[in-house]
């Protein structure tokens, strides 16, 4: 209970909202959980069919398990492989999707599931350790990155929360603490 206070504000905010329609939004949460966009497009396919300008894609990878760059190596291929505790926030970085291949498994019980893996140019983020920096200028491309380990990411300050008529109202005390907390004289 955040008070009376804030519960009209609630009320009349869900009275009076409406959309605007010259600010659509599409959230990366949405966009991850939606089957339209479990095929991934390309770089090139997204030159005519665009992503919301306010996502982006972002691979899990762990780049020091595949840092063996030579000196003055502008560009490097590995094949992603999963590892203990790869599916981690800490492991998310931007990546470009610049090819997408079909795959064939094969569930226990003998059905064929069709699936795609992806080869991605990945970047770095801030905030990386060193150790798991891409060098500047180089170019780092990993094959065969399976669906589940690409999401979409919101761009900052493109979330719900920073829409321009999102819900804000500081949430009121009322009569939370006792009376004698109240009274420093005594």
């Amino acid at each position: 209970d955040y008070g009376d206070e804030w519960d009209n504000a609630w009320q009349n905010h869900m009275e009076s909202w409406r959309p605007d329609p010259n600010n659509f939004h599409v959230s990366a949460e949405t966009m991850n959980n939606n089957d339209d966009f479990h095929v991934l497009r390309t770089e090139n396919e997204q030159q005519l069919q665009p992503y919301p300008q306010d996502v982006f894609t972002s691979c899990y990878y762990r780049y020091s398990d595949n840092n063996l760059l030579k000196p003055n190596q502008k560009r490097s291929m590995v094949v992603w492989k999963p590892t203990n505790g790869m599916i981690s926030l800490r492991n998310l970085r931007p990546c470009r999707i610049i090819q997408r291949d079909p795959m064939t498994n094969f569930t226990s019980s003998n059905n064929q599931v069709s699936s795609h893996i992806y080869t991605v140019i990945v970047m770095n983020r801030p905030g990386l350790k060193e150790s798991e920096r891409i060098p500047k200028g180089h170019v780092h491309v990993v094959s065969h990155v399976p669906r589940n380990a690409i999401v979409f990411s919101e761009k900052v300050y493109t979330s719900d929360q920073h829409l321009p008529d999102a819900f804000r109202k500081e949430i009121g005390l009322g009569d939370l603490f006792p009376s004698q907390w109240k009274n420093l004289r005594n």
